[in-house]
């Protein structure tokens, strides 16, 4: 796990899991706030000022579904997620397998993202869609 400079958890209530030989990356400046998962299996990387609202779940990984075998024994499926620079995540959105969110994104509250989001976006919805343009880039 690595953690950028000036990054804040606000709350233990925060919860990471991180399998052994997997990878967490959280760049600079990114805010994590209360009752947010993370579950990294593979690799999570959250990008430079990234603000990730309350109750946000982000696994790289599902449960692998085999014909035949018991739930509980079948094992996982990953695969890698990324959160790229300035994103905003709100409240309750739940990110999985596979998954990349473009720079300068935001992603509304209660959304589930399944699929890559494009940059400078705003998307919502389950499953997450663009509904609209940030407008412009963020300067640097």
């Amino acid at each position: 796990m690595k953690v950028g400079t000036d990054s804040f958890i606000l709350s233990p209530s925060v919860l990471v899991e991180v399998a052994p030989g997997a990878e967490l990356t959280i760049g600079n400046n990114v805010s994590l706030r209360r009752f947010t998962t993370i579950s990294v299996r593979e690799r999570v990387t959250i990008g430079d000022d990234a603000l990730i609202a309350e109750m946000v779940t982000i696994r790289d990984h599902d449960d692998a579904i085999v014909p035949g075998v018991l739930y509980r024994t079948s094992g996982f499926v990953s695969a890698a997620v990324e959160i790229r620079r300035n994103v905003r995540i709100g409240n309750k959105v739940t990110i999985t397998a596979g998954a990349t969110i473009g720079e300068n994104a935001i992603v509304a509250a209660n959304a589930v993202v399944t699929r890559d989001l494009p940059a400078n976006s705003i998307s919502a919805g389950v499953p997450a869609k663009p509904i609209r343009s940030v407008g412009r880039e963020v300067a640097t």
